[in-house]
Parts: C-alpha cells; structure tokens; sequence
C-alpha cells in the first residue's frame, strides 16, 4: 500500500523515549521483542526492557498513514527534534532514516538535506492538522481528549502537544472510577496480555492503565 507507514514512540517507565518507523506496527513490536531476546541491535533500548521489562514501555503510533519516503524523513526529524539519541534522554542509538543509516548533520550536505526535510515536514504537520482543525474545535467543549483523538485516529500525546502550541483547552475532563477500569482490565491480564494490547483495546492512557493495575493487585493482597 503506498500510505502504509507510520511513526511510533516506545517510551520507558524513566520516560526515555525511541522513536521509529513501519508499516507494519504489530510486527514490529514482535521484532523489538525479539532482537532484545536475541540481544541484537539497539543497545540502548534493550537495556530498558531489561531493567523494566517489555511490558511495562508505553508503545503506541503517533502518526498513520504515511508514505515510505516522508516516513523516513519524519522519523529523522523526530529523532533530531527531541534528542532521543541523546542517551540522557532518548533511547535511538540512531538518526533514523532508510535503514537506520547515519547522517553527518554538520556537513554542507547535510545541512541542506536537513534544511529542506524540515520545511517539507513543516508543511506536512500543518496540512495534517489543518483538516483535524475544524472537529476540534467543534468537540473541544462537548468531547474528552480521548474521545477526540479516537476521531482523529491519532495518538492523544500527539494531540495534547498541538492543543498547547495552538493554545487550545479541551474543557471536558473524563470521569473514570478506577475500580470500574481495573475490574474491566483484569480480564486482559489474566490471559496474559500486555499494558499496550490492553491500551489499544480500551483506550485508557498508559497512567491510567497502571494505576488500575496497582489497584489490582493491592485488592490481591487484602
């Protein structure tokens, strides 16, 4: 398909960040899994699943439906943009890009490769947010953030960051019972199922989805 590709973000429980790209998300995690398993590639990363476990890293799509190229390019922009290759903050032991392939953003090439995937991306973002515009804000004041991004078919981090640099509110704060979340998502874990299978399947936020479970299993214990 010539739209199949997607960014997505791991994010660890100290709140390292690893950005990446697919076209196919589900395999992908599988591939994660298994090259941390088989101890290959990605140093960085796969000593967070060590230390905190694969279940417990936050793993959801920020933007869908891509083309190969401006995927590639937006996972380099990505990655520049928020240092995740920084190992103080960022798990990407790359740059991103076609294969992972290294780019000398200091030289004169570089420089314009950049220059110019910034201004293309740039143009890109506010397209994309141009045509979400209008049901924003006709639901900012009737609908959640969840609910919102459910619309949008976007991720509700990705969201939340274009509502605070446009200075919108989102005036309507959802109610959960916690006690209500963990009984419905205790079920999952009694299968075995992970936080991200149980994320996407009820559309509670990473916190949320942790708190319930610490709920859990303090029920467990009494």
């Amino acid at each position: 398909m010539a739209n199949s590709y997607c960014i997505y973000n791991i994010i660890s429980p100290s709140g390292k960040t690893y950005i990446g790209v697919t076209n196919s998300f589900n395999r992908r995690m599988s591939e994660h899994f298994s090259d941390w398993k088989n101890r290959k590639q990605n140093i960085a990363l796969h000593n967070s699943f060590t230390k905190y476990g694969f279940e417990n890293h936050s793993k959801e799509v920020i933007i869908y439906n891509l083309s190969k190229e401006v995927a590639y390019k937006l996972e380099e922009l990505s990655i520049n943009d928020c240092k995740t290759n920084n190992s103080k903050i960022g798990l990407n032991s790359r740059t991103g890009g076609q294969g992972g392939n290294i780019i000398d953003w200091k030289s004169e090439m570089g420089i314009k490769i950049k220059q110019n995937q910034i201004n293309k991306l740039k143009q890109i973002y506010k397209s994309i947010w141009d045509k979400r515009l209008p049901l924003i804000l006709e639901h900012k004041d009737i609908s959640t953030i969840l609910e919102i991004s459910k619309m949008l078919n976007c991720s509700t981090s990705a969201l939340c960051r274009y509502l605070k640099d446009n200075s919108i509110k989102i005036k309507r704060k959802p109610k959960y019972d916690l006690n209500d979340i963990a009984k419905e998502i205790e079920v999952y874990y009694k299968e075995g199922y992970t936080n991200h299978y149980v994320i996407r399947k009820t559309g509670y936020s990473n916190g949320t989805i942790c708190r319930a479970k610490k709920l859990i299993k303090n029920n467990l214990h009494t």
